[in-house]
């Protein structure tokens, strides 16, 4: 049981951490399309574009924050001596 709990913790700490990596990523290399708005800054500030492509799929994330988590489980056994 404690390990399961432990798997649990360690995935949502280690997924939110990506998520909030990924998301700093994304805003810092994010380059808006100014010629979609055909050179005028009118338009900017009247629309805002909500939604759009995901950086990192949700399953890659979940796959990876799923193995850093059974990695963590694995070293936790090791040190405990299990």
């Amino acid at each position: 049981m404690r390990s399961y709990l432990l798997f649990f913790i360690s995935f949502l700490a280690l997924y939110f951490i990506i998520q909030f990596v990924s998301g700093l990523i994304l805003t810092a290399t994010y380059k808006p399309k100014f010629s979609e708005t055909g050179g005028s800054s009118v338009h900017l500030s009247n629309e805002v574009a909500l939604g759009g492509s995901l950086g990192v799929p949700f399953i890659a994330l979940v796959i990876l924050a799923t193995l850093m988590a059974w990695l963590v489980v694995r070293m936790v056994r090791k040190v405990m001596g299990k």
